[in-house]
């Protein structure tokens, strides 16, 4: 494995572990409740799986060709991302989605402050103070990771856009090939594409 693959990987205390997974849920009744996530995230959205994501695009691929239509996809995969998420704007994000100031310091109380050492084989590292990401371990940072993301479907194409945690696919139904260039292309109205 090369090295840009690894993650830190963390050791908790088991009350540390049994509030965080009260706080993960707290947090993803709140966001549920209210419908603040984006509906075609799949990842880590129980019920929601890998296999809802690919029956919602299968579903509209489908009707797509047996219309005669086309379909073009792009499949993205955020490099890293759950250790680029940055501390202030995921602060602010969970701000903007109704957290008070009091839930929003306890959320910044536990993203900050965080060291972190590599170990290989007997040999330690100094420790390392990262100053983004979320830490994967366990549910919390799964569901931050929700929360951070979350907007990205506001600035991609309507209808045309599924996430599964930090993979994307956007796609668009054409209408019509009458070049090999898109600018040529006829895509049609978000009403077919529903």
């Amino acid at each position: 494995m090369m090295q840009r693959n690894y993650h830190p990987i963390r050791l908790l205390t088991v009350p540390r572990k049994v509030l965080e997974k009260y706080v993960h849920i707290q947090l993803s009744q709140y966001l549920h409740t209210h419908d603040l996530l984006y509906p075609v995230q799949s990842g880590f959205c129980p019920p929601h799986s890998t296999q809802t994501l690919l029956l919602h695009c299968f579903e509209k691929w489908y009707k797509a060709l047996d219309t005669k239509k086309y379909v073009n996809a792009v499949f993205l995969d955020i490099s890293k991302a759950f250790d680029i998420v940055s501390h202030e704007l995921l602060l602010s994000k969970l701000t903007n989605l109704g957290k008070s100031s009091t839930a929003t310091s306890c959320f910044r109380s536990y993203l900050s402050n965080r060291s972190q050492i590599t170990r290989v084989l007997d040999s330690y590292s100094s420790p390392a103070f990262p100053s983004s990401g979320v830490p994967r371990a366990l549910y919390l940072g799964h569901t931050l990771f929700s929360a951070f993301i979350n907007d990205l479907s506001s600035v991609l194409p309507l209808n045309s856009t599924v996430l599964f945690a930090d993979d994307t696919t956007i796609f668009i139904v054409i209408c019509s090939l009458q070049s090999k260039s898109v600018s040529t292309w006829q895509i049609c109205g978000s009403k077919e594409m529903v």
